[in-house]
């Protein structure tokens, strides 16, 4: 209860005792004025209490709703994950996504490699047809290992 509820109640409680404002015609006795002034500051707590729930009730309901529309992404995840193989469970975290994730970095690492190493045979390849009409047995050598491994 705050401060300004129990001067609203004392000053309640003395207006009835004393026969102020709306109960100057019906002046109470202390003991019903008392009674009074209680049962208005009770009530006022009570009001304020219903709010309370009424405000936390909505709260959980909008927490329980985030909590749901995030398992469901994360079910979600697992799916892209496995393939929709069937979700690994969330108990491993992140996990699966992180290996995953690695799995592909290392598969773009390994094709940027080959993609260099293409690019500079297909740029010295030029040079043997020109300069040496043996070269071509040369380049094609390489560049049949480079496809070789390009298809791995």
């Amino acid at each position: 209860m705050s401060g300004y509820s129990i001067e609203k109640a004392y000053w309640k409680f003395d207006a009835m005792r004393r026969g102020y404002g709306e109960w100057s015609n019906t002046p109470k006795s202390e003991r019903d004025a008392f009674k009074s002034a209680c049962a208005f500051v009770v009530e006022s707590e009570n009001v304020q209490l219903k709010e309370l729930i009424a405000r936390l009730q909505l709260e959980a309901k909008i927490h329980a709703q985030e909590a749901r529309t995030a398992n469901a992404t994360i079910a979600e995840i697992y799916q892209v994950v496995s393939g929709a193989t069937g979700e690994q469970g969330n108990w491993n975290g992140v996990q699966p996504v992180k290996a995953l994730v690695d799995q592909l970095k290392n598969e773009l690492a390994q094709a940027t490699q080959r993609e260099a190493r293409l690019r500079a045979c297909l740029q010295k390849g030029l040079g043997p047809f020109v300069d040496d009409p043996g070269g071509y047995e040369a380049w094609y050598g390489e560049a049949t290992v480079l496809v070789q491994e390009a298809g791995t």
